[in-house]
């Protein structure tokens, strides 16, 4: 195949005139793309503001996205001005007609390649937004089933359902505790739905609602025997749970013996260490920001059970 590209074939098959205006309407198409991406990167930064992203897509966006984002808005600025001025004006667009087939080509080709980098930015900050993102656990409270400093895959689309390990973003006005002024992200494990009794006593996990019809004690197939044995090894007393779930609603703290709609309880897999439903109340469904599906770590890539 020949080595030469189409546009130096074209130059030397047709009028310089033709390849140039050729060239033009390319240039065109290419700087159009940097417009269209602007443009869909602030619809869906605008729509969405990037909820739910965690501190190493905050990283990603602000610094990489960000910086490609920031120089396709002023390559797309400034052809818009160039396109606006050559509309306009007859003597620019005749200098533009001027300029030689070589120099046209090689800004053809820079920017050909340089259009690929918006497109990429915008369909990530899509799949981020909208989609699925990537975080970092920070602490022991899901061991031994994920480990503390993994990265994992949390999917925006998957509904909740028991059993799930989720990602819930819990602010200051989410914790039943009074004095509480912090704000961040949980990975849990949901054990109880809308309309679930519960209890934990002593490691032993006892459900009654939806698909439980009486008091059902449940087998947590996630955990081995170790896990469990060691569970009733250092249980203590605080780690019990007897039933009575507190939430907030309305900026009150109410409590309820079964959850109510738009709520979940949620723990950790480390039941003797962990920060959860049992201590900050019960989860409002809308702020679970995702179902964890995977878990990269030093043992390699995994599905979350």
């Amino acid at each position: 195949m020949d080595e030469r590209s189409y546009l130096e074939k074209y130059s030397e098959e047709h009028s310089n005139v033709a390849a140039s205006v050729t060239v033009n309407k390319r240039i065109f198409k290419r700087l159009l793309g940097f417009l269209i991406c602007s443009v869909i990167y602030a619809v869906i930064y605008g729509v969405s503001k990037f909820r739910g992203l965690h501190d190493i897509q905050t990283q990603f966006l602000n610094t990489f996205v960000s910086t490609i984002m920031i120089c396709s808005y002023i390559i797309a600025l400034v052809f818009l001005i160039c396109y606006i001025l050559v509309c306009i004006s007859k003597n620019i667009k005749e200098r533009l007609d001027q300029v030689s087939f070589k120099i046209k080509k090689m800004f053809f080709f820079t920017v050909d390649w340089l259009v690929i980098l918006p497109v990429c930015a915008t369909v990530a900050s899509f799949c981020f937004a909208f989609l699925f993102t990537f975080a970092q656990v920070d602490g022991d409270s899901m061991l031994p089933n994920i480990e503390n400093e993994s990265t994992v895959f949390v999917s925006y689309l998957d509904k909740v359902d028991r059993f799930d390990v989720v990602v819930a973003y819990i602010n200051s006005s989410d914790y039943v505790n009074v004095g509480v002024n912090t704000s961040e992200y949980y990975i849990k494990r949901v054990i109880g739905l809308p309309g679930d009794q519960i209890t934990l006593v002593k490691g032993v996990l006892t459900i009654k609602g939806n698909e439980y019809e009486t008091s059902t004690v449940v087998d947590e197939y996630y955990f081995s025997k170790e896990t469990l044995n060691n569970f009733k090894l250092y249980w203590k007393e605080d780690y019990n749970f007897d039933g009575e779930f507190t939430y907030i609603e309305d900026n009150e703290v109410k409590t309820s013996f079964i959850i109510p709609n738009g709520y979940y309880f949620v723990v950790g897999d480390n039941r003797i260490n962990s920060n959860d439903s049992r201590k900050i109340g019960l989860v409002k469904e809308d702020n679970i920001e995702g179902v964890v599906k995977f878990e990269l770590s030093s043992s390699g890539l995994e599905r979350v059970e």
